[in-house]
């Protein structure tokens, strides 16, 4: 099954059976509208019910990493795809305060049950450029205050408050 690829979801796998990536894309295009917000990835990272499987080589690299402050919500904002993924904006307590009680402002970018942030995908930290599973995200970095926004809705909030966030009135 390595080479074989799906349609997904951030719910899980929504048409399977592809042989090649080419073929999946093609099914994705002609799906048109029905497919907004759709991605085509290896079925391999899916169960048999289609249910997307954590990756266990994530939690090797989640050691306490500097917190940075401010990075994130630029480059959430300018790596934002137009469709089928969301800015998200929270504050968050790394490690359930293993580290510490404060709690930091963040930003990140969800998509198909995946997160990516500055720290992972441009810094190198935790599980990188192949982004966070959402469930373990979560876990580790307790966010509070969520608020997410779509492609149109964060041009309109960077321009309200003249910033990349956060967006607190």
């Amino acid at each position: 099954m390595a080479d074989e690829w799906a349609i997904v979801s951030d719910e899980g796998v929504i048409e399977d059976g592809f042989y090649s990536r080419e073929e999946a894309e093609a099914r994705l295009r002609r799906m048109g509208e029905e497919g907004e917000g759709l991605e085509v990835d290896r079925r391999d990272k899916y169960d048999d019910e289609g249910n997307w499987i954590e990756d266990e080589d994530e939690d090797e690299e989640l050691g306490a990493a500097p917190i940075a402050c401010g990075e994130c919500f630029e480059w959430a904002y300018y790596n934002l795809p137009r469709t089928g993924a969301v800015l998200v904006q929270a504050s968050v307590q790394p490690f359930g305060g293993k580290y510490g009680d404060r709690r930091y402002p963040h930003a990140w970018i969800e998509r198909s049950g995946r997160i990516y942030d500055w720290q992972s995908v441009a810094q190198g930290l935790g599980p990188g450029a192949k982004g966070w599973a959402k469930k373990k995200f979560y876990a580790v970095y307790a966010p509070q205050d969520v608020q997410r926004y779509d492609y149109d809705e964060s041009r309109v909030e960077a321009v309200r408050h003249h910033h990349y966030g956060p967006w607190v009135d």
